[in-house]
């Protein structure tokens, strides 16, 4: 085809069995619709056929791409594009867009729009990646098997529509906030303005690098959680939920956190105790199997620690002065603070094993609320030097080693 006319808001719909042609200056039909079918390729007469300018209301776009990688350049409302063969697809769109169901059967998918985009269904066939960019960003059933999936919204926000973002590695980068459903391996998530993170993972995670400037974090998984480096600004508070938790940083400054390891334990990652492992104000754990291990115990540099519920032991060092909330422990307990003292103001300790408690040199440790229990031996011990003062209460009998 080399030219044809159209008034305004004409729908036309070509098709080919083999290549489709269409003018070098590419199509243009307003508010109109646009199909285009081509069973082996789609090109135009130019010098670069591969590259098409395309204009419509909404777009349908089923190539064949014998020839190699499709670019679309477009200022559609709406995209329906199926690319066969092992072609990858690029579009670059001049305002919104909305991606209605846009798959390559075994190449990437690349779209940036200068405008809001919405992706209710994008696929890659053979683990091919997805790189989406927009200014605000819309997620619904994006899904790249186990390739890459990299998010972009500019100075708008990533938010959550119907469907999973499922890949391996997700890279999501927003202004104003990312709310995301998932079913990735990891995830690189960062938020550079006010806003949020929140997260629903469908099975196991690993956050390699989760930020926010000024905004809090929420992520729950069906599935291990591995928090390997998380951080909010300005205070915010973060919450971890997963079946199990390894915690390499968890950072809030002078914020809240929550771990809720559900039926499994929350373990120091690197299975050390040179590194911080959570950073903030207060922590409270909801609910573990067990917390640290007597060869790892979970560094902490907190003020205030409650434990709502663990069925084991507990393993806890925290770096300056410490004080216990209400806090049920299944297990035994092991509590060493590197300065300061231990008290427990916040609430009453209920401990089913042995307590142990240390202090550094001329410290002091007062577990004196009056309605502890300690059903095992309860242990005080200086790291260094000399204790400055014990006072401990037990609602039963106690046994002091």
């Amino acid at each position: 085809l080399d030219a044809f006319a159209t008034t305004a808001g004409d729908s036309i719909g070509l098709r080919a069995g083999d290549t489709l042609t269409i003018p070098e200056a590419g199509l243009d039909l307003g508010a109109g619709n646009l199909l285009l079918s081509g069973g082996t390729d789609i090109v135009d007469a130019g010098a670069s056929p591969r590259s098409l300018e395309l204009a419509a209301n909404s777009l349908t776009f089923i190539s064949g791409s014998a020839g190699g990688d499709t670019t679309l350049n477009t200022n559609v409302a709406s995209l329906t594009a199926d690319i066969g063969g092992t072609a990858s697809l690029i579009v670059t769109e001049n305002d919104e867009i909305v991606l209605t169901d846009v798959d390559t059967a075994d190449g990437t998918i690349t779209v940036a729009a200068n405008g809001l985009l919405t992706a209710t269904d994008v696929a890659t066939g053979n683990n091919n990646a997805i790189d989406l960019t927009g200014v605000g960003l819309v997620a619904g059933a994006v899904n790249a098997g186990s390739g890459t999936v990299d998010l972009d919204a500019g100075t708008g926000a990533i938010t959550d529509a119907a469907g999973d973002v499922a890949g391996g590695v997700l890279t999501a980068d927003a202004t104003t906030g990312i709310t995301l459903t998932t079913d990735v391996t990891s995830a690189d998530l960062s938020v550079s303005g006010t806003g949020v993170i929140d997260v629903t993972e469908d099975n196991a995670i690993v956050l390699t690098d989760v930020d926010t400037a000024d905004g809090t974090i929420t992520v729950a998984a069906n599935g291990l959680l591995t928090a390997t480096d998380v951080a909010t600004g300005n205070d915010s508070a973060i919450d971890l939920t997963g079946v199990g938790i390894q915690v390499g940083i968890v950072n809030a400054g002078a914020g809240a956190v929550t771990l809720d390891a559900g039926s499994g334990a929350i373990t120091d990652s690197d299975n050390d105790d040179l590194t911080t492992d959570v950073v903030a104000a207060s922590l409270t754990v909801d609910d573990a199997d067990s917390i640290g291990t007597s060869t790892s115990a979970l560094n902490l540099d907190v003020n205030t620690l409650a434990i709502t519920n663990t069925d084991g032991d507990v393993f806890i060092t925290n770096v300056d002065a410490l004080d216990l909330g209400t806090s049920t422990i299944g297990g035994a307990l092991d509590i060493a603070v590197s300065a300061g003292d231990i008290t427990n103001d916040g609430g009453a300790l209920t401990v089913a094993g042995d307590a142990s408690f240390t202090a550094n040199d001329g410290g002091s440790i007062a577990v004196d609320n009056a309605a502890n229990d300690f059903a095992g031996a309860v242990r005080f011990a200086a790291s260094a030097g000399q204790l400055n003062n014990v006072t401990v209460v037990d609602t039963t009998a106690l046994e002091l080693q």
